[in-house]
């Protein structure tokens, strides 16, 4: 019997501190309670009862995993490679800031299987960065990009944040245009999620600094194929594209989610729930099951090339007035979102799929 393929998703929740626009589980970091949290990512992948299944791609995301020592790295690798067997990882991400990186600390990523990383740059605008509440500087964010290419990663994401006040779509697309010259392969293009407060012209701003961002992108060479997503021809990050494909993963950690036999699964965002327990053997999870069609639609109109026809049955009537007015497209079998109307997708998805 063939074994199925799975992308996995490992969650380290510690960073120095929490930025203000981000929404993930994190904690605040401390050398013995990272160590201990280590301990019992290592013991819930070996409760795992898919541990049979073969991981293609790995992704080490946070918080901040590049707070982890090289021997952390080295002891997660070996557990990875002891329960999943045969090992055959072909991309394997690592999260990383910019001011954690060291020429030692990279080359020891890479030696330890870590091929793609992405660093949290955010911007080249100093002005910008202190308005983020990051502690480096744009000077450092394009040093460690040079230093990870370097150190012998050869797919190097960078994620960039818009929406930030004393932003321009000038000077925002000044900045993409710059990362041309530079060993970036992929772009992750976000913008500053709004709170309530926020006016309309912030979004119409918002909307404007990515379309500009998006088009220096493409006019550098980076190829959009996914809402938020840039890459060089061949480089696009396949573990994202498990997801956007609506294929098996597995979620390990504080808060990590995961798609297995047709469940959504996610683990407890309390830590002391989670650390709990995977002592006590019996990881704190939920499950539920979502129609293929609904998770499929979720997920698959974020990418460029959208979703076959034939997953839509009766919905397409549901969807003719976004057709009718250019906001959704059908080209070869194929719904997708009009390229000028990705920003609003989560109001597509609100009103008409979910």
């Amino acid at each position: 019997m063939t074994k199925r393929d799975i992308g996995l998703y490992i969650h380290f929740p510690y960073c120095r501190r929490h930025c203000r626009y981000c929404h993930f589980t994190t904690a605040r970091y401390c050398s013995a309670g990272s160590e201990d949290y280590l301990k019992l990512l290592g013991r819930e992948i070996e409760l795992s009862e898919h541990r049979d299944l073969v991981v293609r791609t790995v992704y080490l995301g946070g918080g901040s995993p590049s707070l982890m020592s090289l021997r952390q790295l080295e002891a997660l690798a070996q557990t990875l490679k002891r329960c999943f067997r045969p090992w055959v990882a072909e991309e394997v991400t690592i999260e990383a800031n910019p001011e954690d990186l060291s020429p030692e600390w990279l080359r020891g990523a890479v030696r330890n299987g870590f091929n793609r990383i992405s660093i949290g740059v955010q911007s080249l605008d100093n002005h910008v960065l202190r308005c983020l509440g990051r502690n480096h500087s744009a000077d450092t964010g394009l040093k460690s990009i040079s230093q990870a290419a370097d150190a012998g990663f050869f797919n190097i994401n960078v994620d960039f944040m818009l929406g930030i006040p004393g932003q321009t779509p000038t000077n925002v697309a000044q900045q993409v245009r710059f990362l041309k010259e530079l060993p970036v392969t992929h772009l992750s293009i976000y913008l500053l999620e709004l709170t309530p407060e926020d006016t309309r012209s912030h979004e119409k701003s918002g909307q404007q600094m990515y379309l500009a961002a998006r088009d220096a992108a493409e006019d550098a060479g980076y190829h959009r194929y996914e809402v938020s997503s840039f890459a060089r021809p061949g480089l696009e990050c396949r573990h994202n594209l498990t997801y956007w494909r609506n294929r098996e993963y597995m979620g390990i950690g504080l808060s990590a989610a995961g798609f297995l036999d047709g469940m959504d699964i996610r683990n407890t965002r309390n830590m002391l729930r989670y650390v709990r327990g995977i002592q006590a053997g019996r990881p704190v999870r939920t499950r539920r099951r979502i129609s293929e069609q609904q998770r499929r639609l979720v997920t698959g109109l974020r990418l460029v090339e959208g979703v076959p026809l034939s997953i839509l049955q009766s919905r397409l009537t549901d969807l003719q007035p976004l057709l009718e007015a250019g906001i959704l497209l059908i080209h070869r079998n194929r719904l997708s979102v009009a390229p000028d109307s990705v920003l609003m997708l989560n109001e597509i998805l609100g009103r008409y799929v979910l």
